[in-house]
């Protein structure tokens, strides 16, 4: 009887805890495209409130008004972007009703996929030149 090789897909999901709950993040790969075009859309709104922020002098408390709700927007899409629809304000009463505190979170979760990604990217390339090494002895 022929020996049967056996493979199994690892999971395009990896599990969270924040806050006490636990989320789901997709790795899929349209998951990786929605997450690389909402981190480019977040820099971008990053360095135009920003601009507006280093005219500290000029800035009005309706121009102050107006870039923490754009922050927040950004943050509520982020969250929402990896972790799902509703996360964000469930998430925000739990952060104290702080951008601020939510803004750590993000990073952590764009840190994490960027992890994640780099991980999984050298796990294939040390297989394959382990592989390539094993064949070179031979």
């Amino acid at each position: 009887m022929a020996q049967v090789h056996k493979f199994e897909f690892q999971s395009a999901k990896k599990e969270i805890e924040v806050a006490g709950k636990n989320y789901e993040i997709d790795f899929s790969d349209e998951a990786i495209q929605r997450y690389t075009e909402m981190a480019e859309d977040a820099k971008q709104e990053y360095e135009k409130q920003q601009e507006k922020l280093d005219q500290t002098d000029e800035l009005t408390s309706e121009d102050i008004k107006q870039i923490q709700a754009a922050q927040k927007g950004v943050v509520k899409r982020t969250l929402e972007g990896y972790l799902g629809e509703g996360s964000f304000e469930e998430l925000y009463e739990k952060a104290g009703r702080s951008t601020v505190n939510l803004m750590d979170l993000a990073r952590f979760l764009s840190d994490l996929f960027h992890q994640e990604q780099q991980e999984r990217v050298q796990k294939h390339k040390d297989k394959y030149l382990a592989n390539k090494t094993v064949k070179k002895r031979k």
